[in-house]
């Protein structure tokens, strides 16, 4: 049966190489601000409001009476892991956390849509400069204690050793792999082979924006 997901977009995050720059999930793209349009594709898609996870004063403005704001103290957003698990009195059934300073294609968005049938934990994966990259989550209800305590996993190894805390962390803790190395399998993944992206950097931002402008010439 498919149901309506909890939508959870994580904005928390700070920029460290880009610059002047200061909250990447407000750049503008084809005319507003990435964090927006993201929102938008999902009203498109589902009659939900989203959750934005964010401590950032301009965030929480841009995104006005759109959405429900979560705002964590410094103790609870030092990384991604970390945000994610603190959103989890929002989660619902199903829930889909997403990556809040992504441009998200239309099709890897519909991908999501099509997970909501049921089925195990997915994570939404794309490929970028240093390896696969994890830009979201889907789980139901059933799969809940599984999902936070493979985030718990990643915290407590950031904590002792170090690493980032980052989501492909906790999907390794999920499978049973050794949270070390950098890698996914095929096991609970869902690939997106298409623009969708993080924007590592403002030269990747700036290049997509070039790229665009030359196609629409």
């Amino acid at each position: 049966m498919t149901k309506t997901p909890r939508v959870v977009l994580l904005a928390s995050g700070c920029e460290q190489r880009w610059e002047a720059i200061q909250h990447k999930q407000l750049v503008d793209v084809h005319g507003e601000p990435l964090i927006l349009r993201t929102m938008r594709q999902v009203a498109q898609r589902w009659n939900t409001r989203p959750v934005v996870v964010t401590h950032h004063p301009r965030i929480i403005d841009a995104v006005g009476d759109q959405a429900d704001v979560l705002s964590l103290d410094s103790t609870e957003r030092r990384w991604t892991v970390e945000t994610a698990l603190h959103s989890r009195d929002c989660w619902g059934d199903p829930t889909l956390i997403l990556a809040g300073d992504v441009y998200w294609t239309d099709a890897a968005l519909d991908a999501a849509c099509d997970l909501n049938t049921g089925g195990p934990v997915r994570y939404l994966v794309t490929t970028c400069s240093v390896g696969d990259d994890i830009l979201g989550i889907w789980f139901r209800r059933r799969h809940r204690h599984r999902v936070a305590r493979a985030l718990h996993h990643a915290i407590c190894h950031a904590r002792l050793r170090g690493g980032g805390g980052k989501l492909w962390q906790s999907y390794r803790s999920l499978c049973g792999f050794p949270l070390v190395r950098h890698r996914l399998e095929d096991v609970h993944c869902v690939r997106i082979d298409d623009e969708t992206t993080d924007f590592d950097t403002l030269q990747d931002y700036q290049k997509f924006l070039r790229q665009k402008q030359s196609h629409a010439a």
